[in-house]
């Protein structure tokens, strides 16, 4: 009678890739699942699952305490059994339209991106502001909603050097995703115009103008529109 093998000292286990602690890593985001109470989400690329081996401990047990990547897949585990056994509610996303002026004064990186896309300003502008994007999470700021995905004719990486002062209302692009900067802080993405439009208000009840799944058009201005609309202490 064949002798059964020993128990594996170690078991391959499906888990998040590493990427997804970081939303400015995100190469692909295309799945946002919402907790169907509104409570809460869980965003994440579709194709940063991966397998990882895990070493398992004397008593056969994966460690899941100590080990990041396992207490990362046990959270999406978990609620994905919580939804199943969820009533299911519908909600329907917003279309927002955002005025954005691309003025060079206010897009500061407009003219030398264009330079570096090889087109022209106009053209820029027009991809940028055509285009309907998905807001798949909010982070880095309060507020700051990850947009997708920019047309690849007008993809443009993260500078190397971060800037120490992005102005609120700054928006910007870094590769496929678009995005408004809701408060001043530092930064690198390259900035292309500027909303005169709060996106985050620590006094307003909702506090953020965006949440997960919600639609995005972005509408050029003039600059004299800009002022009469800004909402800015930065600018007169």
């Amino acid at each position: 009678m064949p002798v059964p093998p020993p128990p594996s000292s170690e078991v391959t286990v499906p888990i998040l890739h590493q990427t997804f602690t970081s939303p400015e890593s995100f190469t692909c985001v295309d799945t946002v699942i919402q907790h169907p109470s509104g409570c809460g989400m869980i965003v994440y690329p579709i194709d940063t699952i991966v397998s990882r081996t895990i070493d398992l401990d004397a008593d056969g047990q994966a460690d899941f305490d100590n080990n990041p990547y396992l207490f990362a897949n046990r959270l999406l585990e978990n609620f994905i059994n919580e939804i199943k056994h969820t009533q299911r509610t519908i909600h329907s996303a917003s279309l927002i339209e955002i005025p954005v002026c691309y003025d060079p004064s206010l897009g500061i990186d407009l003219q030398s991106a264009a330079i570096r896309l090889n087109c022209s300003v106009e053209h820029l502008i027009q991809q940028h502001s055509e285009k309907v994007y998905t807001v798949y999470c909010l982070g880095f700021l309060p507020g700051f909603a990850y947009m997708g995905d920019v047309s690849s004719e007008i993809q443009l990486p993260r500078h190397p050097t971060p800037s120490a002062k992005v102005l609120g209302g700054s928006v910007g692009i870094a590769g496929k995703q678009t995005g408004i900067y809701p408060i001043t802080s530092p930064g690198g993405w390259q900035i292309i115009g500027r909303t005169p439009i709060k996106i985050f208000d620590a006094n307003s009840k909702h506090l953020t103008l965006f949440k997960a799944g919600d639609q995005v058009k972005f509408k050029p201005i003039s600059l004299a529109l800009f002022h009469q609309l800004n909402t800015y202490q930065d600018v007169d």
